[in-house]
């Protein structure tokens, strides 16, 4: 478990973990530019407060996946996820796996 509180760029022997996120700050964590297989982490919002907090995926990649909330909505390739200011809860998340995503809570999709 990592908390994560500033402006991050991940890299691959960051997979398999799990980041605290804190919104007392905007800040954005960017995810890896790489290739392998079954890359994955999970972010959750431990402090909600009135910042956006932003995971933007790596170079040119783009992110595809499903928002669960009180319905299910599909999206394709999105440059960033958002714990949107004011709008996120502790216990929202995003799980990303080689970048197919899982949300939970009130996320905004970009």
């Amino acid at each position: 478990i990592t908390l994560a509180a500033e402006n991050k760029t991940l890299t691959e022997a960051d997979s398999g973990k799990v980041f605290f996120v804190n919104q007392s700050a905007a800040y954005d964590i960017t995810l890896p530019a790489t290739s392998i297989a079954g890359w994955n982490a999970k972010f959750i919002i431990t402090t909600a407060a009135s910042n956006d907090v932003d995971i933007v995926a790596g170079t040119a990649d783009t992110m595809s996946g499903t928002e669960i909330s009180n319905t299910c909505v599909g999206f394709t390739d999105v440059d960033k996820v958002t714990f949107a200011s004011g709008a996120s809860t502790v216990g929202d998340y995003v799980e990303v796996e080689l970048w197919e995503l899982s949300l939970k809570g009130s996320s905004r999709i970009y």
